[in-house]
């Protein structure tokens, strides 16, 4: 079930944040997988639009800290997982945090607090604990346009050791990029 589950919470559409995967498991080498070939697409268009490079080693690449069975490492677009095509061995630590953002018309943030709203009440009513609840923001995020002041409101629906996930993952998603008034950490 553990394994489904992860498949099924990943996010392609946004997989910024941090993975921890067992190559050992399918669904979990399928992940890493999909986490390379998004990590050489982004940075095609990454270079392809002239965007910065903020890459941790100056190719535009999304993927920071790899780290494989406790080796740290640099993925470049030519690295591929060991194994054969459908599981391998080890475990492969990774931060994605890519350098696309959301830009021109289609960066209008949806309703001040229609998100906000729907969490506060689930989450207040216990309804789900933030853990379930974080897993639902990440599974959604790509759907949604954020100002920084939405972005600040649902951080202040968890507990802090939640923000500095929800704001790598959401940080993509923000439209003005204003003043933050709470620190992450």
């Amino acid at each position: 079930a553990r394994q489904v589950e992860c498949l099924n919470s990943f996010n392609a559409g946004n997989p910024n944040g941090h993975h921890s995967l067992d190559l050992e498991l399918l669904p979990e080498y399928t992940i890493a997988e999909r986490l390379l070939v998004l990590n050489v697409w982004e940075s095609k268009l990454a270079a392809d639009r002239d965007i910065p490079d903020v890459s941790q080693h100056g190719s535009w690449s999304s993927i920071r800290n790899a780290v494989l069975d406790g080796t740290r490492f640099t993925v470049t677009p030519s690295w591929m997982l060991p194994g054969d095509g459908y599981a391998s061995e080890g475990r492969l630590e990774l931060d994605y945090c890519s350098v696309l953002r959301v830009y021109g018309i289609t960066a209008t943030p949806g309703p001040d607090t229609s998100v906000t709203k729907l969490m506060l009440r689930k989450l207040a009513g216990n309804e789900c604990d933030f853990g379930v609840a974080y897993k639902a923001l990440t599974a959604v995020s790509h759907l949604f346009r954020f100002t920084t002041a939405q972005v600040l409101q649902v951080m202040g629906l968890f507990p802090r050791e939640y923000h500095l996930e929800i704001t790598v993952n959401l940080f993509p998603r923000i439209v003005d990029h204003g003043p933050a008034t709470v620190g992450v950490g």
